[in-house]
C-alpha cells in the first residue's frame, strides 16, 4: 500500500483510461493509476467534471457507479459528449456514446457541502483533484459530508494540489471529520516529485473509522 504522499516520477502511470489522457493533464495519469487500485462496490466519483474518463473507467470495474458535480452540464449526455469531443476528438465522444458508459453511469448535478444522497451509501468515495478548489470554509463541511454518505468502513480515496491544498491543514480537516489514514503519512516534498503549473500533487486513503 502506498503511503500518504506525494506523486513522484517514478510512480505507475496510466496514459489511457478509456481514452488517452492529454499531454497537458500533467498529473492525472499517475492520480488515475493510483486511484484506480481502490474500485470496488458502489462508489461516487465526487466532482467528477464533465469530460473527465474516470468516472467511465470505473463503470467497467464497480457494481454501481455514481458521479456529481456542480456544472449543469453533467445532467446532459449531449453536453458531455460536446465536452468530450472538444478535449479527446469526435473519436473518443463517438466511442463513449457508442459503447454506453453514459447509461451506465447515475449522474446528479450536486454542491459537495450538501450531497443528494442517503447515507451509508458508498463503498468508496474518489475526490480526485478538488479540494484545492474549495475555500477553507468548505473543506470541512464537505470532509463530513464523504464521512456520512460512507459505509462503515468506507474508504475516501483523496488527491490534491499543492501548495493550494497544505498537508497540515488537511490533516487537522481529518481528524476531526472522523477519518483515519490507512497508513503513517509522509508529505516530504521528493526531488522526482511530478509538477505542473507551479503546482505539485499528493495523496491520501482515509477510512471511516468511527462516528462523530
Amino acid at each position: 500500500m502506498t503511503l500518504p504522499s506525494f506523486f513522484k516520477k517514478s510512480d505507475p502511470k496510466l496514459d489511457q483510461v478509456v481514452l488517452p489522457l492529454p499531454s497537458f493533464w500533467w498529473s492525472r495519469p499517475y492520480e488515475y493509476a493510483w486511484a484506480s487500485q481502490y474500485a470496488k462496490g458502489c462508489v461516487l466519483d465526487a466532482a467528477c467534471g464533465i469530460s473527465h474518463p474516470f468516472k467511465f473507467w470505473l463503470t467497467e470495474h464497480c457494481s454501481e457507479v455514481h458521479g456529481c458535480d456542480l456544472d449543469p452540464k453533467i445532467l446532459s449526455h449531449s453536453a458531455i459528449l460536446k465536452d468530450i469531443a472538444a478535449d479527446f476528438g469526435e473519436q473518443g465522444a463517438a466511442r463513449i456514446k457508442q459503447e454506453g458508459f453514459l447509461n451506465r453511469l447515475k449522474l446528479l448535478r450536486a454542491d459537495l457541502s450538501m450531497l443528494p444522497y442517503g447515507d451509508k451509501t458508498f463503498d468508496t468515495i474518489f475526490c480526485i483533484s478538488v479540494f484545492e478548489h474549495l475555500p477553507d470554509s468548505l473543506k470541512p463541511v464537505v470532509m463530513k459530508e464523504f464521512h456520512r454518505t460512507l459505509k462503515s468502513g468506507g474508504t475516501l480515496v483523496m488527491t490534491l494540489d499543492y501548495p493550494l491544498a497544505s498537508p497540515p491543514f488537511m490533516l487537522q480537516v481529518i481528524e476531526d471529520s472522523g477519518f483515519e489514514m490507512t497508513a503513517p503519512h509522509d508529505f516530504s516534498i521528493p526531488d522526482d516529485a511530478i509538477s505542473g503549473h507551479g503546482l505539485m500533487c499528493y495523496r491520501l486513503l482515509l477510512n471511516k473509522k468511527r462516528s462523530i
